[in-house]
């Protein structure tokens, strides 16, 4: 038995579709958008995962930074405190007070190193929690382009 599958004048891609035939588009539609939608959640949640573990490592890459300038600034401020206090007692009690305005600069030094870089670890915890909004908002504007094409669609089934 043969079927014929030549076109004929009743082909009319213009005419109405049937019920059916939107229903299995939309079904299409939601499959895909549903594998789409998942796919971009499985990036959003790999990417905000990676974005953690950047943000870990630069956060220890940065409180070793600071202990070791710390370390550094403490050797240092030790080994001139100890060449200050062998001049002290060669010269006297005049020296004293400049070694403790040298000792109190280098703290305040220290202090300063330290609030720049506890503001530069704020400043990439906000710059990631904007990141994580925009995414976030991204994500619900394409979940209600979808609704809107979804409620068209419906809408002109029932017209």
């Amino acid at each position: 038995m043969t079927t014929d599958l030549s076109v004929t004048d009743s082909d009319d891609f213009d005419a109405p579709a049937t019920k059916s035939f939107v229903r299995y588009e939309i079904a299409n539609l939601r499959t895909t958008m549903v594998a789409g939608f998942g796919a971009l959640r499985e990036e959003l949640f790999a990417q905000l995962g990676s974005s953690r573990e950047e943000m870990k490592a630069g956060d220890e890459a940065l409180r070793l930074e600071v202990r070791a300038v710390d370390s550094a600034l403490r050797q240092e401020i030790q080994a001139v405190e100890s060449a200050l206090r062998l001049e002290i007692q060669a010269v006297g009690g005049a020296l004293r007070q400049e070694i403790q305005a040298v000792d109190s600069a280098l703290r305040l030094e220290i202090q300063a190193v330290e609030s720049a870089l506890r503001l530069e670890i704020r400043d990439l915890r906000l710059e990631m929690a904007n990141m994580q909004k925009s995414l976030l908002k991204w994500f619900v504007a394409s979940q209600a382009a979808t609704i809107t094409v979804i409620a068209t669609l419906v809408a002109s089934l029932r017209a």
